[in-house]
């Protein structure tokens, strides 16, 4: 009698990333931002001082194809916890797109549409909680 002995192979699951708070999740859009080289990204808590999200994100990128690039890596980033935006504005040749993801909404701006808008002025009340990725070199 042939014995024949199977070895159990283990596949490889891709792991689900650790659950996030609310706070966890708007901090890991300004991470991807950065990973995509986005400039000036600035991170605003807004809790108790807005009834349309917790926190604004609000990043720029210097050309249209790097505006899709944030916003797609975002998107992706986002999805893996299980989150898609309830709406997404704008289009890299407006130079700003806006993802409302509920707890977070994230501004990607071109620097003159960003300088233009100043939308920064609107969050005086909100409090910067994260600073990252300067470059003045921007046009």
């Amino acid at each position: 009698m042939v014995t024949e002995t199977r070895r159990k192979t283990a596949t490889a699951k891709p792991t689900a990333p650790a659950p996030l708070d609310d706070e966890g999740i708007a901090r890991r859009c300004a991470a991807v931002c950065e990973d995509r080289k986005a400039v000036d990204v600035r991170l605003y808590d807004v809790r108790g001082n807005s009834l349309l999200t917790d926190f604004y994100l609000v990043c720029s990128g210097n050309s249209e194809p790097h505006l899709q690039a944030i916003c797609a890596h975002i998107e992706d980033e986002m999805r893996q916890f299980g989150r898609r935006p309830a709406h997404t504005d704008g289009t890299a040749a407006s130079r700003w797109i806006v993802m409302d993801f509920g707890i977070v909404i994230v501004h990607v701006f071109h620097p003159r549409a960003r300088e233009y808008y100043a939308i920064e002025k609107l969050f005086g009340e909100g409090r910067l909680i994260h600073q990252g990725n300067q470059d003045e070199t921007l046009i």
